[in-house]
């Protein structure tokens, strides 16, 4: 059990890596991180939609080495809800965007990308 007094802090660093920062505005493409998935035991990807009032989420990715994941947001309307989805792979320093489709209630699905991830996280643990 690890027991902290007052004075001592949680380096964080030692556990958590930042590698990609694309402050709010992210990208909706495929993206250079600042070091391999394969080094790290999950990382978490932060991600918003394009709307005006966007939405924001995140995901984890447990052994993300070569694995493929998705970001999903649900995003409401006083009209419809919109759901967008975007598959993606994560692959040593790089994570390649996929199939991106958004399907409104109305059922007419587009074919487009619409998340676009803003931060990627590598943890040790």
């Amino acid at each position: 059990m690890l027991i902290l007094r007052k004075s001592q802090l949680i380096d964080w660093t030692t556990f958590m890596t930042v590698l990609y920062d694309g402050r709010t505005a992210g990208t909706n493409a495929t993206l250079s991180l600042a070091d391999s998935v394969a080094n790290y035991a999950r990382i978490k990807v932060f991600f918003r939609t394009n709307d005006t009032d966007p939405d924001y989420g995140f995901t984890e990715v447990y052994s993300p080495n070569n694995k493929v994941f998705s970001t999903f947001v649900s995003h409401p309307t006083t009209d419809a809800t919109f759901e967008k989805i975007t598959l993606w792979r994560s692959s040593g320093s790089t994570i390649t965007h996929g199939t991106s489709v958004q399907n409104p209630n109305s059922g007419t699905v587009v074919v487009a990308s619409y998340i676009y991830i803003t931060r990627v996280e590598g943890w040790k643990f």
